[in-house]
């Protein structure tokens, strides 16, 4: 078979999905298949396949005045920008060659929204999704700086995006139970946990670039993105009380993310800097795991993470929270620990029972690599995704796309959204605050022409603006809640930072961008 991945964000990139998908094609490719990757390139000015690529900036621009006219539907800016995303995503992936595919494989909400309209009628259309953003608005909280209709466009998003494939994979029970309860229609879904190359994995443990300096003092490692959902806030937290009990360890933060300088000031707060360091995103991951002593994952929200697998299957005890399907991953006190989500003491506990014994550390990572050799097979992954393949080429539908399948907007999911939303006349909020700063080179030299991009709390774009020839920028009548910022000029290394726009006064965020040296 042809298979396309199609995935909104950028790709390669430090990520559970990136990983699934590398996994994904290369076991696939191994056994005959042809697989192609649909993306952004890092930078998100660009939409790739293959060698072919769409600039966003054209694209958006001729959708932005059909969706500004268009007025049955009253959308907050937020909204709106979210739609012109999701449509610019599918008019680019018009413009490239999706005709010779036998199945198209997508890995998001907007992919799966994108594909269904844009893919030709005869080619199936399966859809995993590796989180449910619903859940993930309400576990931050960031749902309460919504307005009802606001709230009802989080929900009727994702439900529309989950019924859109001709067949459905999750990769834990769980997260099925969190689609079932966004409504009905929703297909049968195919629960195919993630895999892992054990022999391929078992090579890259042997592969260490650097291992810190530790001395006699325990390891505790945790390779997780620098995002608020990771939870690394609680997990300081439980170091500082760790440290205070007298208890000896270093901990290692392996990953990049938005939060990379915010942690860091957090962690001189707390009188850290001894105890953690920041390795940044690692390639040799594998490695150092199997160069600490303990592996912690402190989600507030998670699904199936690679990072307990692979803390697992380096022998070692995990600790990680009781959230999403790493309860179907770890049995407590058997194959590691859990711990009460964003609770630092519940975490400082099972840490430091770990810390205390050499031979609670050896029983636990034994019985998690066992346990763990057994279920976390890539083959039997690959295996039943084909078979969900074959399925969907079966059903295949015959019918032409209708005209209305490229109108803008989508009238069906404008039928889902007015349908959600009836009886609530609440206006969208009021925008209220703004972002503003500069752009420097190594040089402290101002960058003119920079991409700035705002990004909401589900890793949506929402818009990008431009520095000017004083390396400047400013973005106005942001609705408030948390976002993150990505910088990106060709040659540079894309650059990103959270920012809180709590309140009219501003925010000032400004960027170092960094040579990419990477030929």
């Amino acid at each position: 078979m042809k298979i396309l991945l199609a995935n909104y964000k950028s790709y390669p990139r430090f990520s559970g999905v990136a990983s699934y998908m590398a996994r994904l094609k290369g076991v696939l490719e191994s056994k005959g298949h042809t697989v192609d990757i649909l993306a952004h390139k890092p930078g998100m000015n660009e939409i790739y396949l293959g060698n072919s690529g769409i600039m966003k900036l054209p694209v958006r621009q001729s959708i932005e005045e059909k969706l500004r006219l268009n007025q049955e539907c009253q959308l907050s800016d937020w909204m709106r920008w979210r739609e012109l995303e999701a449509y610019t995503f599918e008019q680019a992936s018009r413009k490239l060659n999706l005709q010779s595919y036998d199945c198209i494989h997508t890995q998001d909400i907007i992919a799966a929204r994108a594909l269904r309209r844009a893919k030709p009628a005869h080619v199936p259309l399966v859809a995993t999704f590796h989180n449910c953003k619903t859940r993930e608005w309400k576990a931050s909280g960031e749902i309460q700086r919504k307005t009802e209709i606001e709230k009802c466009y989080i929900a009727a998003e994702e439900h529309y995006s989950a019924i859109s494939a001709d067949k459905l994979i999750l990769p834990c029970k769980w997260l099925w139970q969190e689609f079932e309860k966004l409504g009905t229609q929703i297909l049968q879904p195919a629960v195919i946990p993630y895999g892992i190359d054990l022999a391929s994995f078992e090579r890259k443990a042997q592969e260490v670039e650097k291992v810190p300096a530790k001395g006699d003092a325990l390891v505790i490692a945790c390779p997780a993105r620098l995002v608020a959902i990771k939870g690394h806030e609680f997990l300081l937290q439980a170091l500082k009380k760790l440290k205070k009990r007298g208890s000896s360890f270093i901990c290692w933060f392996i990953g990049d993310g938005i939060l990379m300088e915010d942690l860091k000031r957090k962690t001189a707060e707390l009188d850290l800097q001894d105890e953690v360091l920041f390795l940044g995103g690692r390639s040799d991951v594998p490695g150092l795991l199997r160069s600490s002593d303990i592996v912690v994952l402190p989600s507030i929200h998670d699904t199936l993470p690679f990072t307990v697998m692979e803390g697992q299957l380096s022998g070692k005890p995990v600790v990680a929270s009781a959230v999403g399907g790493i309860t179907e991953m770890i049995q407590h006190g058997e194959t590691g620990l859990l711990a009460e989500k964003g609770n630092s003491d519940s975490l400082a506990y099972s840490l430091g029972m770990l810390l205390s014994s050499e031979k609670l550390r050896k029983d636990l990572g034994a019985r998690a690599e066992a346990w763990a050799k057994k279920e976390w097979s890539l083959n039997r992954m690959a295996d039943r995704t084909i078979g969900v393949y074959q399925a969907a080429l079966l059903q295949k539908r015959d019918a032409k796309n209708s005209k209305s399948e490229s109108e803008v907007p989508d009238p069906a999911f404008l039928q889902k959204l007015l349908s959600s939303c009836r009886g609530r006349s609440e206006k969208a909020a009021v925008p209220a605050g703004f972002i503003s700063g500069k752009v420097k080179n190594e040089l402290r030299q101002p960058v003119k022409g920079a991409s700035v991009h705002l990004i909401d709390h589900s890793n949506i774009s929402l818009f990008t603006v431009t520095t000017d020839e004083h390396g400047e920028y400013v973005m106005k009548n942001l609705p408030l809640g948390k976002y993150s910022l990505t910088v990106y000029k060709s040659g540079c290394l894309p650059v990103s930072s959270s920012v809180n726009v709590d309140n009219a006064a501003g925010v000032n965020a400004d960027f170092e961008l960094q040579q990419d040296t990477v030929d």
